[in-house]
């Protein structure tokens, strides 16, 4: 939705400037097309690709211990000793 929505500012921002660019030529009006298009790319890897690895870590996380008996283990050892610094906390990667 963020990456959507700064978009189409952007896209709103340019778009009164477009007939005025397109009359100094096509190359000009190819060179502000792929600008947006860049910056729309940078976007999407600076907001979206982020969040979607974020977002899903722990289910990640989670089959790599069912896999890795050794990584289990040491989950295990670090849960038994490990105490929420804040309150009632549950324990962090799980």
């Amino acid at each position: 939705m963020m990456v959507s929505a700064l978009a189409a500012i952007l896209g709103g921002i340019l778009a009164p400037a477009l007939p005025g660019i397109s009359a100094r030529g096509a190359a000009s009006l190819a060179g502000v097309i792929c600008i947006y298009l860049f910056t729309v790319a940078l976007l999407v890897a600076c907001i979206l690709v982020p969040s979607v690895v974020m977002g899903r870590a722990r289910q990640s996380f989670r089959q790599r211990i069912r896999a890795t008996p050794d990584l289990r283990r040491a989950v295990e050892d670090d849960l038994a000793s490990w105490r929420a610094s804040y309150g009632n906390a549950s324990y962090g990667p799980l």
